[in-house]
């Protein structure tokens, strides 16, 4: 049953027992008034019964009449005031994936229905901004993918048809081992960048162990690429964290994977650990060239790089705000000290007892 049949019956119902409760009051008043009337002689019931009688018949040709009326005003009123309701139900509907951009009015007078029909609108705003982020995604994964797999074709296409040597195969099949290991290292963050959603709160882990962990593989990736690596991490925190230790290992070795990648030889990388006030805070800071201001708000977006010399796909950091978040954490950049980009996590930690 719809809701405008609903207020219509609810309407005609209330009426029907206000009448039948006003027709109650008027036989006991009639009744009432009958016998102070006729006190002190002696009572003729037929007088009373009289009376009753014309107030039954009043009520029973005004009662059809009263609920006509209550359920026709009903249904013309619960319609009037129900058509936002419609009108949201009927763009729901109708609206589909080509025009998510349509927008229902809304009349300030409506009170709470004018609410529901803003909030509607601001979920149609929403879903318009997913799908754009959504086309925008694929296209970037489109081309990001696209562009070692031409290259690759391009080779094998280029030494099957022509007559090549030992040497010259080697170099070709060089090249494409290294266009097929950025395809699988892109797949690799873009599996990560789906997982990771939410992080299991029972579970706890220290920081302090992770990090420890940590830096080792970054001393050996720092000594690889010449560059100076200050670890500067205290012994156990208080508190721990609570949630995946994979996730937030994921996030904390791409934002220093993130600083090895982009800075040049000789230079330096700097990371830092503390906790206070409930919040354990991790921040690396680099020399390398940079994030322009402009573009720091969009760098944790998917594919997103502003930076020359790096060689990732974009995902890392992405990955990073992904893992993050899902433990009710903050990620930031801002310019570094040393010149380059400063990237600072923030955790929140459970105290131990």
């Amino acid at each position: 049953m719809s809701l405008t049949r609903r207020v219509a019956l609810w309407t005609s119902a209330a009426a029907l027992v206000s009448l039948l409760a006003f027709a109650g009051a008027v036989y006991l008043a009639v009744l009432l008034h009958e016998r102070d009337e006729c006190a002190g002689t002696e009572p003729d019931s037929s007088e009373v019964e009289e009376a009753g009688e014309q107030v039954a018949w009043a009520m029973l040709f005004a009662a059809p009449v009263s609920i006509a009326l209550s359920l026709v005003g009903g249904i013309w009123v619960s319609r009037r005031a129900f058509r936002p309701v419609a009108e949201v139900a009927q763009a729901a509907r109708e609206i589909g994936m080509a025009d998510l951009g349509r927008r229902l009015d809304v009349d300030p007078q409506s009170g709470d229905l004018a609410e529901l029909v803003t909030s509607f609108n601001s979920l149609l705003a929403r879903l318009e901004r997913t799908v754009a982020d959504l086309d925008q995604y694929a296209a970037h994964v489109s081309h990001e993918i696209r562009t070692p797999l031409a290259s690759a074709i391009a080779d094998l296409e280029v030494s099957l048809r022509q007559p090549q040597n030992a040497e010259e195969w080697a170099a070709t099949g060089a090249r494409v081992l290294e266009d097929l290991r950025g395809l699988a290292t892109l797949a690799h963050e873009l599996l990560q960048l789906a997982r990771q959603a939410s992080a299991d709160a029972s579970v706890r882990f220290g920081l302090a162990a992770l990090l420890e962990s940590l830096h080792a593989r970054a001393a050996a990736a720092a000594k690889t690429r010449s560059v100076e690596l200050a670890w500067n991490v205290p012994a156990e925190p208080p508190g721990q964290i609570a949630g995946s230790e994979a996730l937030v290992r994921s996030a904390l070795w791409n934002v220093v994977d993130n600083a090895l990648r982009y800075t040049p030889p000789g230079g330096r990388i700097e990371v830092r650990a503390d906790t206070s006030g409930g919040i354990a805070r991790v921040t690396v800071d680099d020399s390398g060239p940079g994030i322009r201001e402009a573009v720091r708000p969009s760098v944790f977006d998917p594919f997103v790089r502003d930076r020359s010399g790096g060689d990732g796909v974009g995902v890392g950091l992405a990955v990073a705000r992904r893992a993050v978040e899902a433990h009710a954490g903050t990620i930031e950049v801002e310019q570094s000290k040393l010149g380059g980009t400063r990237l600072t996590i923030t955790l929140p930690v459970v105290r131990t007892a």
